[in-house]
């Protein structure tokens, strides 16, 4: 219902809230990240191209580091992990690979029924079973040993037995990555290293199973290939989404899914596989699985560049990566626009809304449409919801649905119930939401005149040092994108490695992200490679054939000879 002064009470006023402080921990967390191959019969020069850009939590020192790895078994060259053995995300002379996340969820939480209230036994189908207790010592720099002792049962551990006021307090935590793992994972990224064909890429990844992974893959010889990589629990409709009675063996899962089952292509016919985060499978798939909110929005854009690429190079794959254009955005603001009583607005009103309908949907860094479309969108997502978004200020744990949910609707049910305010006397609907959250987001660029600017101003994005040091972090850096565009960037996350790999004769291949080799902050290789990936620049690869190749872009060389003892 609508209140006498017609305003929603107050509720998430442009006052009380900073936009571009992510009001939604959970969208801005899960940005994704994407990857596609592109066979040669796309491509200007007949060679297939390989692109991937993981998009994680970017930090000072990075994530990755830059490394080629020559052995006599071996020439690979690509990122890896700290204490990670072989290259990760890469390619060779033959073949070239990158991951991005499934997303599939692979965790069930298990209420238990406690036989005594020690919380020692529990029930399990009328028998009474005792928990397995184990002491886990946990390290701590100049003071003594924690110990924590951590209850077992047939589901998985007890987590937060210790949390009286937590609702998942008597809970047992059934998660695949607490199986016995494949004893050959170790090998999968050394065994890919040294691969020569699609037959070779399949064997690699085949004992790869958490957290799954869309194992993108090309060759020289021509074949492209995409993977839905993992170990997947097989699950009867809606299992899993909600806490499970866990004194019931019948909830158990109950087999995964056989390895010839999980979604894979090879070679299509339109010349190009791809993933960004989305369903993995058709509705026609035989099994469910659940997961995040599955966003396709990227998705759908990255499919719609690829698919109109028939001489694809390079050049034109850095386009893609770069792209911030928002197929969200485009879905969104027509029906957002269409909604407005424009004729209602001030001469500011209809400056903004006329600014807004002029947009192309692309999160430029200096573009000044974003920052209004922001505040407005998420003013209507959050009143939309506002009985769930009251529910997570009370700490309850509540998810808040999908935007995507709410574009739906106002596309196809303006009147749903979700769009009243219990709290007001009159049935509120999307045209309510619309145009009280345009009114906010005036009144928010009244009172916060410095967020009228360019996006990438606005918005903000800040590198920082992994140890929460600003004068080890990067503060000054502008840029574009945005979560829900190709160019998946945020505040805080974004492509935390470019890369595009063409395998001809000889492998050409370009790479950044923003960060440096070294981890030293006093090290003038520290963040020297920052300007280039907020440019939208790329770095070319210096792949060489042997270990002893010079290059004029050589600076020095250390040589390790083991010790005789």
């Amino acid at each position: 219902g609508e209140s006498a002064n017609g305003s929603l009470s107050g509720i998430f006023d442009a006052d009380k809230h900073d936009f571009f402080q992510n009001e939604n921990p959970d969208d801005d967390y899960i940005v994704g990240s994407n990857n596609w191959a592109v066979a040669g019969s796309n491509t200007a020069s007949g060679n297939p191209l390989l692109c991937n850009d993981p998009h994680l939590n970017l930090t000072l020192p990075s994530i990755w580091f830059q490394i080629q790895i020559h052995t006599p078994e071996q020439n690979c060259y690509g990122v890896s992990l700290q204490g990670m053995p072989g290259v990760i995300i890469g390619f060779n002379e033959n073949i070239a690979w990158g991951v991005t996340n499934v997303g599939h969820d692979v965790s069930d939480w298990y209420k238990l029924q406690w036989a005594d209230a020690a919380r020692t036994k529990y029930s399990l189908d009328g028998e009474v079973r005792e928990v397995q207790k184990r002491v886990e010592v946990i390290k701590i720099k100049g003071k003594t040993d924690l110990l924590d002792t951590v209850k077992y049962t047939v589901w998985g551990p007890v987590v937060y037995d210790h949390e009286p006021e937590n609702p998942l307090r008597d809970c047992a935590l059934r998660w695949i990555t607490h199986d016995q793992p494949d004893p050959k994972v170790i090998d999968v990224f050394i065994f890919l290293n040294a691969g020569k064909n699609y037959d070779d890429y399949k064997k690699g990844i085949s004992a790869f199973d958490c957290p799954a992974q869309n194992f993108v893959f090309a060759s020289r010889s021509g074949d492209i290939a995409i993977t839905v990589q993992g170990k997947y629990p097989v699950r009867a409709p809606e299992q899993g989404r909600f806490v499970q009675d866990g004194s019931r063996w019948s909830n158990a899962w109950l087999d995964f899914i056989p390895a010839e089952r999980v979604p894979a292509m090879k070679n299509p016919s339109r010349g190009f596989v791809f993933s960004a985060n989305q369903h993995s499978t058709p509705p026609t798939y035989p099994y469910y699985y659940l997961g995040n909110d599955f966003d396709d929005y990227r998705g759908r854009h990255i499919y719609d560049r690829l698919d109109r690429m028939k001489n694809a190079t390079i050049d034109s794959m850095k386009t893609v990566q770069l792209d911030n254009f928002s197929q969200r955005a485009a879905d969104a603001l027509p029906l957002m626009l269409r909604l407005l009583d424009q004729n209602k607005l001030d001469a500011d009103g209809q400056k903004m809304a006329a600014e807004l309908a002029a947009w192309n949907f692309h999160y430029d860094a200096d573009a000044t449409a974003p920052p209004l479309y922001e505040v407005w969108f998420d003013s209507c997502y959050l009143k939309t919801w506002d009985e769930m978004t009251a529910l997570r200020a009370q700490k309850k744990q509540v998810l808040i649905p999908e935007r995507w949910r709410f574009i739906e609707l106002l596309e196809k049910d303006t009147a749903n119930i979700f769009f009243d305010h219990p709290a007001t006397p009159q049935r509120e609907t999307a045209r309510h939401i619309v145009n009280e959250s345009f009114a906010a987001m005036q009144n928010y660029f009244r009172q916060n005149p410095q967020k009228r600017t360019g996006w990438g101003q606005s918005r903000g994005f800040v590198l920082k040092h992994i140890g929460q040091i600003d004068a080890f972090s990067r503060l000054d850096v502008t840029v574009g994108g945005h979560g829900s565009a190709p160019n998946a960037i945020t505040r805080t996350h974004g492509p935390s490695w470019r890369m595009i790999v063409e395998l001809g004769e000889k492998v050409q291949a370009l790479g950044v992200y923003p960060g440096g080799q070294s981890g030293n902050p006093g090290s003038r290789w520290y963040d020297n490679m920052v300007e280039t990936w907020a440019k939208g620049e790329y770095n070319e690869i210096l792949f060489l054939a042997s270990a002893g190749e010079n290059s004029s872009r050589i600076m020095g060389k250390q040589t390790f000879t083991p010790s005789s003892k």
